[in-house]
């Protein structure tokens, strides 16, 4: 984009290859959508964020359900597609389970998992109760281990249920490294009756206690809750909790929360519903109150678009201030799907606080215009008030042939001082059964200045047991910010497989325009002991050379795995990593490590 081009130039350019997209998609040409990624959340109390298996997800690819019940972009839970996180309007269950299905990008990365054991052992029953001792080892994100060891009781009457554990923890400092053991304590109860129920509970547990989210704890915080459902018809329910929490050991801190709900849902197709919260928090004898009040409605009849709309009011008083904040969201939606062959959903949000309002528009387009062989998207996202952006895009998938797939995007983002056009292509192709070939070129234009993204590679399998890949890529993008880099990137890769033996290599080189340079080497081995049990070792090298200092990292890694089928598996590692800078050994930065997985099921 030329400088003093206004936006609207650049929507009615974007406009223009969408034009474009479509008729080439109604000449025949197409392309196959990436098979999903479907991840399963267990709620933890709490709206989130809730981490995904992947970062750098495809926009607008999402979608949700909560115990079989479709949920709304925007309405009922927000995304980030970059950092592969998830948070929900309302706070997730324990017993709720979340399905995320979603496409990642070409760039997408893997997150960082913990790796747990954990073990359930069913100990008897002791006075009507039943007793049983649960067990967790587990590694935590700064690479430190903890062990919690408990003991539940449950017992079960006609008319309700009594609950307890007892929780040792023992784990490990991040700061100091020093061992630490807590406490943690639960107990809960529950009465129903014909048309509700009431329920009450206490948790406390130590500020050094591990995996709280696991037990549904949170360390150094001791929490009453009172809570009672009332079903005045099979249309008509009413929910109240009343909960107080405190800070045990830690900062001076506690807070007293009072909420009441209705929903009517005579069908369904109708659902209305209100809520009303009243929280008060001191800290430091400072003393904030929060009103919430909410409203929402929605309609889905059959093979009828579906109408959401909602109304959230926050009022904010903090002592000392003269004048409370005033926080009013209004939400409406709507989606609509043909047959599996089109879809469409709209959204706009308005958000007015003392500083201003915030208005957010939505558009996203689907269509399959010739199946299992062309699909084309469209969206675009406008957000006007205390932050300014427009973000329009297209992207067209293509399959003419069985070997051969095209994938084209065209993209506009315009936000306070920076104005991005993009449009890139990407193919591959495969005209052997030996050989795929793959390229992309994605060009930015951002006014005063273009960086282009160029990417090729090729998979040569000349004998089955045997595999090479070439990459080549000027300008990659990053994969957690979708930005460039400006460098200069080669890999090549060997795969090969003698029976039992597997057999691999790696190289790989990075050269920035700042006049760093990054190598990477890799060999690793793998021998089949049978069906279901496997040894592996690996090496890696990476060379850091930079102008003020020359860094080498060397991983050394050894494991063993066993798969017995769906009940039970194991599988054992042993790291050594040791980093040097100048050619010296760095021990706060290196490190030895063990790790154990064992997943069972009784």
């Amino acid at each position: 984009m030329e400088p003093g081009v206004t936006g609207g130039d650049g929507m009615r350019r974007t406009a223009t290859w969408l034009i474009v997209l479509l008729c080439l998609a109604g000449a025949g040409m197409g392309g196959a959508q990436q098979q999903a990624v479907i991840d399963i959340l267990s709620g933890q109390g709490k709206t989130g964020p809730y981490p995904l298996s992947w970062a750098g997800l495809e926009p607008a690819s999402d979608s949700v359900t909560v115990n079989g019940q479709t949920l709304f972009r925007l309405l009922d839970y927000s995304l980030d597609g970059r950092a592969g996180t998830i948070t929900f309007a309302r706070p997730l269950r324990p017993l709720e389970l979340a399905r995320v299905s979603y496409r990642r990008l070409p760039t997408a990365r893997p997150r960082p998992t913990s790796f747990a054991l954990p073990l359930t052992m069913p100990m008897g029953s002791l006075l009507g109760a039943n007793v049983q001792m649960s067990y967790l080892y587990q590694g935590e994100g700064d690479r430190s281990q903890s062990v919690v060891v408990g003991m539940q009781a449950e017992r079960q009457g006609r008319l309700g249920a009594l609950t307890s554990s007892l929780l040792v923890s023992q784990g490990q400092d991040p700061r100091t490294k020093d061992a630490t053991r807590a406490l943690a304590l639960k107990l809960g109860g529950e009465r129903r009756f014909r048309q509700g129920s009431f329920t009450a509970s206490l948790t406390r547990a130590d500020r050094d206690f591990a995996a709280g989210s696991r037990f549904g704890v949170t360390p150094g915080v001791q929490a009453v809750s009172l809570g009672g459902e009332y079903r005045a018809s099979p249309a008509l329910t009413a929910t109240t909790t009343l909960t107080r929490t405190d800070n045990v050991g830690g900062a001076d801190a506690s807070s007293q929360k009072l909420a009441l709900a209705a929903r009517y849902r005579p069908d369904a197709t109708l659902s209305a519903g209100t809520a009303y919260s009243l929280l008060r928090q001191e800290t430091g004898g400072v003393q904030t109150t929060t009103r919430t009040l909410a409203y929402d409605l929605a309609l889905a009849r059959p093979h009828q678009p579906v109408l959401r709309a909602s109304r959230t009011l926050t009022l904010v008083a903090r002592e000392g201030q003269a004048q409370a904040s005033q926080t009013i969201t209004d939400a409406v939606s709507v989606s609509t799907a043909v047959a599996k062959v089109a879809s469409a959903a709209a959204s706009h949000q308005v958000v007015r606080t003392g500083a201003g309002n915030t208005a957010t528009t939505q558009l996203e387009l689907g269509a399959t215009v010739v199946p299992t062989v062309a699909t084309i998207k469209a969206g675009y996202l406008s957000r006007e008030g205390l932050t300014q952006e427009q973000q329009a895009s297209a992207a067209l998938d293509l399959t003419p042939l069985a070997s051969t797939r095209i994938q084209a995007t065209v993209a506009e983002s315009k936000r306070p001082g920076q104005e991005v056009d993009s449009a890139g292509v990407s193919a591959t192709l495969k005209p052997t059964a030996a050989i795929t070939l793959g390229g992309s070129l994605k060009q930015r234009d951002y006014g005063s200045s273009r960086v282009d993204t160029k990417t090729a590679s090729v998979a040569l399998t000349p004998l089955p047991q045997l595999k090479l890949v070439t990459e080549y890529a000027e300008n990659p993008e990053d994969p957690a910010t979708g930005s460039p880099i400006p460098a200069r990137s080669a890999k090549v890769e060997l795969a090969t497989q003698l029976g039992h033996l597997g057999l691999g290599g790696s190289y790989g080189r990075r050269t920035e325009l700042a006049g760093s340079e990054t190598r990477l080497s890799e060999v690793s081995m793998s021998l089949a002991l049978g069906a279901k049990r496997r040894i592996y070792t690996a090496y890696r090298l990476t060379d850091s050379l930079r102008p003020d200092l020359d860094a080498d990292t060397s991983l050394y890694r050894l494991g063993y795995t066993h798969d017995a089928g769906a009940d039970f598996s194991l599988s054992l590692e042993a790291q050594v990593l040791a980093y040097r800078e100048n050619s010296l050994l760095v021990p706060a930065r290196s490190e030895r490590r063990a790790e154990a997985k064992l997943n069972a099921r009784f």
